[in-house]
């Protein structure tokens, strides 16, 4: 899902990757373990290092429900601002990574120069549809590196 704003709120339930590492260290994020949060931060690097992503997104990871009941989705990319969200809240990890791969497949779309318009992100589009593919592929490549993202 492209999101075509400047800026949108999340409330202070969210956390970025980069973040959320040092706070699993002190003990404040208590609902995820440590290797979830690890694995997550590979994945991004797996992804990035596959689709040749050099202009990095900045990542968020919303541990609510507020942005999948504003945008109707569990994921968005705001070109804009280069970054993205994604909520992890009640979701299994392969989803979430699903979802990840997706919102960064759009970032990749916009290094590339093919995401246009708002039009970009309709349901149908080429766009839609290359990340919907790219994102299954992907993550049928990780799950064969790592089966364990497929536990419930």
């Amino acid at each position: 899902m492209l999101l075509f704003v400047n800026r949108f709120l999340i409330s202070v339930a969210q956390f970025c990757i980069d973040a959320a590492l040092p706070a699993v260290k002190e003990g404040i994020v208590k609902e995820y373990p440590k290797e979830y949060l690890l694995l997550l931060k590979e994945f991004v690097d797996y992804v990035c290092d596959k689709l040749d992503i050099i202009d990095r997104p900045k990542i968020k990871i919303l541990n609510n429900s507020d942005f999948t009941q504003q945008f109707k989705s569990f994921g968005g990319y705001v070109p804009g601002t280069n970054s993205l969200a994604v909520v992890i809240k009640g979701r299994a990890l392969a989803d979430v990574l699903r979802t990840l791969a997706h919102e960064l497949v759009h970032a990749h779309q916009m290094q590339m120069g093919t995401i246009d318009d708002y039009r970009s992100g309709e349901t149908g589009s080429f766009i839609e549809n290359e990340a919907n593919m790219l994102a299954g592929i992907i993550m049928r490549d990780f799950g064969k590196e790592h089966p364990q993202i497929f536990v419930l």
